[in-house]
């Protein structure tokens, strides 16, 4: 099975070498990926093409460039859209995948379960240099549970089959925030999750954080992301008959 590993990046230069890096050295080698910069205001552009070409991985790499800033979700549904895997994989720019067989373990659990939707992890969250600093816990979610009632918690790694992810409407493009948690819901409406109690992605905290971030905002701005979160919640309530 051919993984797609979407990567958005926004000014993320200092730290997009730990995240390219992390996808070469998988041991299993059947997977591109796809990173769409979003107008970055740093060279994050050129250093991803200079790591590429450092690693010669030219083949199996895809760099696109928005135009103009367009925020994650617009960058994100870009990125998946950009490729053909059977498996999306989802890394951020300023994250890692934990362990070089991560990939192997994730790809065998999709081939094992062809009816599951979505396999996710535990993971690790790092400080600014990736150093770990505490472990992040979740579990398999239950028959009847969801994360929009807020039974489960799933943040990293969210790793999809495509077939699945085409019968919803996708990554939303108008979110620049709670990108992840709005896909959770449209996902857990087409099927079942799997849970691998293991950490396998570095979550790396820093002050530019999309969610971290957010407390330095003008208020304005913090009210806009409140009404995103609240959106998210009444359209998934909307899609599932419950209001």
């Amino acid at each position: 099975m051919k993984v797609t590993i979407p990567m958005a990046c926004f000014n993320s230069s200092q730290f997009i070498r730990k995240a390219i890096s992390s996808v070469y050295k998988q041991t299993y080698k059947n997977w591109e990926l796809i990173i769409v910069d979003d107008k970055s205001t740093d060279n994050s552009y050129q250093v991803a093409m200079g790591i590429i070409k450092e690693f010669k991985i030219e083949n199996k790499v895809r760099i696109l460039q928005n135009k103009k800033n367009k925020g994650y979700g617009f960058t994100l549904r870009k990125a998946i859209s950009e490729g053909n895997g059977e498996i999306i994989a989802i890394v951020d720019s300023d994250d890692a995948i934990c362990g070089n067989d991560s990939l192997e373990k994730i790809v065998k659990a999709h081939k094992e379960n062809p009816g599951i939707v979505m396999v996710y992890t535990n993971h690790w969250e790092c400080n600014r240099g990736l150093k770990k600093e505490k472990q992040f816990t979740t579990r398999q979610m239950k028959k009847n549970e969801s994360m929009l009632n807020g039974d489960v918690k799933i943040r990293h790694w969210k790793t999809f089959k495509r077939k699945f992810y085409n019968m919803t409407e996708g990554v939303s493009p108008e979110l620049r925030q709670t990108v992840d948690k709005d896909l959770v819901f449209k996902l857990e409406e087409v099927g079942p999750f799997l849970h691998i109690p293991e950490s396998l992605y570095f979550y790396r905290k820093h002050n530019a954080n999309l969610t971290r971030s957010t407390r330095k905002k003008p208020k304005e701005y913090r009210k806009w992301v409140l009404e995103m979160r609240n959106k998210i919640y009444t359209d998934a309530k909307k899609r599932r008959g419950l209001i």
